[in-house]
């Protein structure tokens, strides 16, 4: 029978310029090939730090702590590499003892703990073409993305996410996850977020939400970007979806639409309650509609026949200074269900005759 495929627990300490661990810094392992990352750890009060099993392969080991150097080597694991590997203490060089010396600009450090925000670059992890936002956090360590597009950072659900630190369509995450581009993101940032009242006041409450902010690549801040598509196929059957961005340093206006009769509905009745800070509906089975003041319809697809669904939202955000600011979004959706039925009947009559009739509704 052939041996199942070694994995390897990597052991180490990060030493500071005076020979002392050094606490909160970053190791990651990345593959040399394509440079995605197969393990993550944090350096304990000691400086020690473990990697999760990583497979026969050859790899980049990366150190990273601010206000030092990024230290990188390369390592091999086959066959013949003692389980656990433990490695030399690796030294860390500080920033202003290595200005005469030649450093790869190229190299990204993946993760940087700052305070008490964990910041992913989002340049260090592959993504292909296309993909949105929710494929990018896929990749991160720490972060799970459930089927249900609900986002998980450190084991609790991701509450809030912001877009350069304002929000996007209310309190939804999955928003800004599903519909804004990959390559529009320079870095991931996940902390506990204050309340309001604790922003305002200054007096902390105790309430946190665990919350993601977007940093955008600085040409996508000041631009438009989105994206564009649309389906048909047999019986006539179609889809169209658009999501547009105009950022500025003082506003931000985003457009999400999409038009389809594929039984998908635009949105549901928890995108409804996110984006009027309402909160949460869980339906158990069956079909449900509201109907609101302004006249929009939500439902799910939960609804019987053929769904033509149409939906559309505006988000837009504008800062007229350091004390005000506009936050505000608005969403229209509307579904049509087209249901054909028909019926046969025979009926026996006592003579032993007997006659059949058809209806359609």
């Amino acid at each position: 029978m052939p041996a199942l495929s070694q994995r390897v627990e990597i052991q180490g300490k990060l030493l500071d310029e005076n020979g002392e661990g050094l606490v909160g810094a970053t190791v990651t392992l990345q593959n040399q090939s394509d440079s995605i990352m197969v393990a993550f750890g944090v350096t304990d009060a000691e400086g020690n730090f473990k990697l999760e099993k990583a497979p026969k392969g050859n790899y980049i080991l990366m150190g990273s702590f601010i206000g030092y150097e990024p230290y990188t080597s390369q390592l091999a694991i086959s066959d013949e590499t003692p389980i656990p590997y433990v490695l030399e203490p690796l030294d860390m060089q500080p920033k202003d003892q290595m200005l005469s010396e030649v450093v790869i600009g190229s190299e990204r450090i993946p993760i940087t703990l700052k305070k008490d925000t964990i910041e992913y670059d989002a340049n260090a992890f592959k993504t292909n073409p296309n993909a949105s936002v929710e494929d990018l956090l896929k990749r991160l360590p720490g972060v799970e993305v459930q089927r249900d597009g609900t986002v998980k950072a450190q084991g609790e659900n991701v509450q809030k996410v912001l877009v350069d630190g304002k929000e996007f369509f209310g309190n939804d995450p999955k928003m800004a996850t599903k519909n804004l581009p990959a390559d529009a993101i320079d870095k991931v940032q996940v902390f506990d977020k204050k309340s309001e009242f604790a922003e305002f006041s200054g007096i902390d409450d105790g309430n946190e939400q665990k919350t993601i902010n977007l940093a955008l690549k600085e040409d996508k801040k000041d631009g438009t970007f989105g994206k564009i598509t649309g389906a048909y196929g047999t019986d006539n059957r179609f889809q169209a979806k658009a999501n547009i961005n105009r950022f500025n340093s003082k506003s931000q206006l985003s457009y999400i639409g999409n038009y389809n009769n594929i039984n998908q509905v635009g949105f549901t009745i928890n995108d409804y309650l996110s984006f009027s800070g309402g909160g949460g509906f869980s339906s158990g089975g069956g079909s449900f509609s509201l109907e609101v003041p302004n006249g929009v319809s939500i439902g799910n697809s939960g609804q019987d026949g053929v769904i033509t669904s149409t939906a559309t939202g505006l988000n837009f955000n504008r800062d007229f200074g350091k004390k005000i600011e506009l936050r505000s979004n608005y969403i229209f959706s509307c579904t049509v269900a087209e249901i054909i039925r028909e019926t046969n009947r025979t009926n026996f009559l006592e003579d032993g005759s007997q006659y059949a009739s058809q209806s359609n509704s």
